[in-house]
């Protein structure tokens, strides 16, 4: 991997492109360059600023970044600038210390941006990231939370008919023959056949067989 350094006059300071193919166009990097420059003329600060190009992103790829990491300074600007459009995949990398994570077609469009906020606030994260960051999060959480009820989804219907869904709904939620009878005034003889139909249409041998087969087949979403 080519490392390129550019030395700041202004302070103890270096830019360091860790770029092995040359992606970041000479234009942005002297644009980085001066933009750096007078930062450092109104305040003088002794720190590296690191654009690390990755243009693809794996596990051996996140523990190269955390290798890279921990031989710079601490007090070092780390910022990931990702060639391919950026995803989900890159949110992991937010728990390392890094100052954040732009596209390359951002950073290039908007360097002044990107160096105004990694000078004022340490950190910049590109603005296509903020929405799929936040739907992360929230997924994780939700998928930490207590399970309150298991729902039959729309696969279901594709098999069974809706007095079936309705009888194995009543079923996932817990209630015994003569409970799901009563709920839907239907003779506890009714529900007999209805559950047998369902136990032969599924390839069960009983209830509790059925429930997880519906389950491995994905036919039941968790509500949270």
């Amino acid at each position: 991997m080519q490392l390129t350094r550019e030395s700041i006059a202004t302070a103890n300071s270096r830019i360091i492109f860790i770029d092995h193919q040359n992606e970041i166009s000479s234009k942005t990097r002297e644009s980085i360059s001066k933009l750096l420059k007078e930062s450092y003329t109104k305040k003088v600060m002794s720190r590296d600023i690191i654009f690390y190009l990755m243009d693809e992103n794996n596990s051996e790829r996140l523990e190269a970044v955390k290798s890279q990491l921990q031989s710079m300074s601490s007090q070092s600007h780390f910022l990931i600038v990702s060639k391919t459009p950026l995803h989900n995949g890159l949110i992991s990398y937010l728990s390392l210390s890094i100052s954040g994570i732009v596209s390359l077609d951002f950073l290039e469009k908007n360097t002044s941006i990107v160096i105004k906020s990694l000078m004022e606030k340490g950190i910049f994260l590109d603005p296509d990231f903020h929405k799929d960051m936040v739907c992360e999060i929230e997924k994780r959480q939700k998928k930490d939370a207590p399970i309150k009820k298991f729902v039959l989804n729309e696969k279901a219907g594709e098999v069974l008919s809706q007095k079936e869904q309705e009888v194995l709904q009543l079923i996932l939620d817990g209630n015994n023959n003569i409970k799901i009878a009563e709920k839907l005034f239907f003779a506890q003889s009714t529900i007999n056949s209805i559950i047998s139909r369902l136990l032969k249409k599924l390839d069960a041998n009983d209830r509790t067989d059925a429930v997880i087969k519906i389950i491995r087949s994905g036919w039941v979403d968790a509500i949270r």
